[in-house]
């Protein structure tokens, strides 16, 4: 690590930064959702992005206020851990969900645009930052939800099931491996499976819309 000014700025963020630029240019240049009729989810996927790197940066103020009094400068010097990444993930869920009401985007579509933004990054990532079995298990899975996602976007549900595999990706390797890391984040258990959880709502949620629409059309 190195310091700039007050921060203390690890290399592991800064191969955080890079990875992320990447899948950012993979979503822009190479993904499906490449063409000017998806600009609009682009840029929700980018501006959720920046709410994550600002919720990361900045979410220590918002878990220990006091902070703001005694020392605001170590809140924000240093990387940010499992609430940071909790609380961060919550707010930018809600801004999608508020995004796709307000301007009538697919909510499951913002998702894939995130999707091919996320795993793209994770392989760099973690091809660069670690070696072992569970890279292996990290790339080939990766590999496969990017395949489904080139191959079935325009199916039903293929968002959310893609969300759910990457959590499930996560999942096996923080069991099987004790890897439990996001990026350069330690996370629990508890966060792949929240993931899908909320995949099997949102799968719910579209499943009764729909069952609503074909009694109002019987």
């Amino acid at each position: 690590m190195f310091q700039l000014g007050p921060f203390v700025i690890q290399y592991e963020m800064l191969l955080v930064f890079i990875s992320v630029a990447l899948g950012v240019s993979f979503l822009r240049y190479f993904s499906p959702m490449q063409h000017r009729d998806d600009k609009a989810i682009r840029e929700v996927v980018y501006n959720g992005l920046l709410t994550l790197f600002v919720t990361m940066q900045f979410g220590t103020l918002v878990m220990r206020p006091e902070l703001l009094v005694t020392d605001p400068l170590s809140a924000i010097a240093y990387p940010s851990g499992r609430q940071e990444l909790w609380l961060a993930t919550i707010i930018v869920m809600v801004y999608f969900l508020y995004a796709s009401w307000r301007h009538q985007h697919a909510i499951q579509r913002i998702f894939i645009g995130l999707l091919f933004v996320l795993i793209p990054a994770e392989m760099v990532y973690v091809t660069v930052q670690s070696a072992g079995v569970e890279t292996l298990v990290y790339l080939s899975g990766f590999a496969l939800i990017l395949c489904m996602l080139f191959q079935h976007m325009q199916k039903r549900w293929t968002g959310w099931i893609g969300l759910g595999l990457w959590a499930f990706v996560h999942l096996g390797v923080i069991v099987g491996f004790q890897n439990p890391f996001l990026f350069n984040v330690v996370i629990h258990w508890s966060f792949p499976v929240a993931m899908i959880g909320f995949v099997i709502v949102m799968i719910l949620v579209d499943a009764v819309k729909s069952s609503r629409k074909e009694t109002k059309g019987g």
